[in-house]
């Protein structure tokens, strides 16, 4: 095979091939460019902005790297791996494993199939026997020094409309594993949360967690109506009460317990159910009682609305009682502290116990406060 090279249009000599057949190859060190082109319809062109090859190029044996057996491609800029567009989906960029068979492929639309050589159906497809070491996907955190709270990874889920997050957690909805306890051969515990933008929010700003699933399998979601946002009891081992007076709503407090009172943050239906669980005596018979919620913890001031009367007896009724206020157009996610109060507005007097619950029939049960969640919509 007999090969010219030249200059131009200047052919400077002849390389010769050890057949020196006379099917000639053109080498042309044009100002630009070098072609390789043959007689037939195969062509390459090296030029400053990269290889372009006409027809088909195939290459017989192996590339090597600079190692034995492994081939390195290097580029300060992109590597192409340009597939037909006649959106068939016939031809593949295709990663193979032992035996030839497909293990990874992308389809000339852009669709990966991962774990067998099935034409992607989907965006991304991942293929798997459910076996140990064949079943997922797994993100992981490379930290070999992860400690509670760390993010193991999460799920994002934005549009292309506005500013693409930098961050998973700022995505309009997400999915995050966090570590539970600082971890170790004997420690892995973690726990998940989900969260979204919420209404109006903008881009490139932290997503809001509405639920979380802790280690334990306990399930927070303070956005479901029933959830129980905080809950109190007190349980003495002695009896502790406080006698109601009349003239103005009093703390219900005790010398153990101090004043009685719940915090919670508020969900995003804005709505709560307050209640409070007490064991009530009278003195005499024709007592009544009244009760009240109040936000200063220093000096009673009465929550518009929440002032109640919640008990008449007609004779010594004694017996345990509940009461609840429902809360309506709170600020969700800010915190809210709520102090309990009563009065009486009988001079039969109103006593206020509670206990342990235990086997002594002078043991009463204990003082309960609870704030749960209520729906968006109160009818």
């Amino acid at each position: 095979m007999g090969y010219k090279y030249s200059k131009g249009s200047q052919v400077i000599g002849d390389l010769k091939a050890a057949d020196d057949t006379q099917r000639d190859t053109l080498i042309d060190f044009g100002e630009d460019q070098i072609d390789f082109q043959t007689s037939g319809s195969t062509r390459m062109q090296i030029n400053n902005t990269g290889v372009d090859v006409q027809g088909d190029l195939s290459v017989a044996g192996d590339i090597v790297g600079p190692e034995t057996n492994h081939l390195y491609i290097k580029s300060e800029q992109n590597i192409y791996a340009v597939l037909d567009t006649d959106s068939n989906n016939g031809s593949y960029f295709v990663v193979r494993g032992n035996g030839a068979s497909s293990v990874w492929l992308v389809g000339e639309d852009g669709r990966v199939n991962h774990g067998s050589s099935d034409t992607p159906r989907n965006s991304y497809t991942l293929r798997h026997d459910a076996s140990d070491g064949n079943n997922g996907m797994i993100i992981m955190n490379n930290s070999t020094s992860v400690t509670t709270d760390t993010l193991l990874g999460a799920i994002g889920f934005d549009s292309n409309d506005g500013l693409e997050p930098s961050s998973v957690l700022e995505a309009s909805a997400y999915i995050a594993g966090y570590a539970a306890e600082n971890h170790g051969t004997s420690d892995k515990g973690g726990y998940l949360t989900f969260g979204t933008s919420k209404i109006n929010d903008d881009d490139d700003t932290v997503s809001t967690e509405h639920m979380r699933i802790e280690s334990e399998g306990v399930i927070q979601a303070s956005g479901m109506p029933g959830y129980i946002l905080a809950y109190r009891s007190w349980s003495n081992t002695a009896d502790e009460n406080v006698v109601i007076t009349s003239g103005t709503v009093q703390y219900i407090e005790g010398g153990t317990n101090g004043k009685a009172n719940i915090t919670f943050v508020a969900p995003p239906t804005g709505n709560v159910e307050l209640e409070l669980h007490v064991y009530i005596e009278q003195a005499s018979p024709g007592a009544n009682l009244l009760m009240a919620l109040s936000t200063d913890g220093s000096s009673w001031a009465t929550q518009a609305a929440s002032y109640h009367r919640v008990f008449d007896g007609d004779e010594t009724d004694d017996g345990v009682i509940t009461v609840k206020w429902v809360l309506t157009g709170l600020t969700a996610g800010s915190s809210y502290t709520y102090y309990f109060g009563a009065l009486t507005t009988s001079s039969n007097g109103i006593t206020l116990r509670w206990g342990d619950g235990g086997l002594s029939s002078t043991q009463y049960s204990p003082l309960i406060m609870k704030a749960t969640t209520l729906p968006s919509s109160i009818s």
